[in-house]
């Protein structure tokens, strides 16, 4: 049985193949709500029992093909209830500016499992919901890369959505809509470029969300990986 641990000095994360994955994480759960006028929207039956994975990547270098972070976080009964947070050794190059920018540098990875050995453990938990990500286009598109780059067939299609685009809708006087914009408004902490806490600011958007009964139906797009696009239901 091997195991293995992803180092956080704020974070650790198990995993031992064989069992299972085993997760160490907080078992508090902070939600925080919205100040000021928000929208309101009927709840539609079911969404809030739904299942979603909101996931953030980090990339080594310009070509955004790689990880060298993915951040899981699972929503469940509209909360909060698991965290992921690993760094990946890319297995190529790092660039000046993704360094600066998400402080991941080649010798933090350079002894983290590959992408494809950390799949087969985090595949079913990226398999198991709804996948949200916010500015969702780059998030699909850098899994969809590294995917066809290993080599490894997953489905050929999924579901996801994305909560900048719920974000304009839900709260559209924002000046932007970016990650940090939101959560400085929404009060939401947030270690900017972590990807263990982007995926999990992305959560919190989602709960937010979804206590003012947003319908995530209406957001949802499937992303082909045989044709490497998406597309509206």
């Amino acid at each position: 049985m091997n195991d293995i641990k992803k180092v956080s000095p704020e974070r650790e994360t198990f995993l031992t193949f064989g069992s299972g994955i085993n997760i160490i994480e907080s078992a508090v759960i902070i939600l925080r709500f919205s100040r000021g006028s928000a929208f309101s929207l009927p709840q539609k039956a079911g969404q809030m029992s739904e299942r979603y994975i909101a996931f953030d990547v980090e990339t080594p270098n310009s070509a955004n093909d790689r990880m060298s972070a993915i951040g899981i976080s699972v929503i469940e009964n509209g909360r909060i209830v698991r965290d992921y947070d690993y760094l990946v050794n890319p297995e190529a190059g790092f660039d000046r500016f993704n360094i600066r920018l998400t402080g991941i540098t080649p010798e933090m990875v350079s002894d983290q499992l590959s992408f494809p050995e950390l799949w087969k453990a985090i595949e079913p938990v990226m398999g198991s919901g709804l996948l949200i990500a916010h500015f969702a286009q780059f998030d699909m598109q850098v899994l969809s890369k590294c995917l066809q780059y290993y080599g490894i067939v997953w489905h050929p299609y999924a579901y996801y959505a994305c909560t900048c685009t719920m974000g304009r809708a839900c709260y559209p006087n924002l000046v932007n809509h970016k990650l940090d914009t939101m959560c400085e408004y929404l009060s939401i902490g947030l270690e900017h470029h972590h990807a263990g806490s982007d995926s999990r600011a992305c959560a919190s958007l989602l709960v937010d969300y979804l206590q003012h009964g947003i319908d995530t139906d209406k957001y949802k797009k499937k992303w082909n990986f045989t044709h490497k696009g998406s597309q509206l239901l």
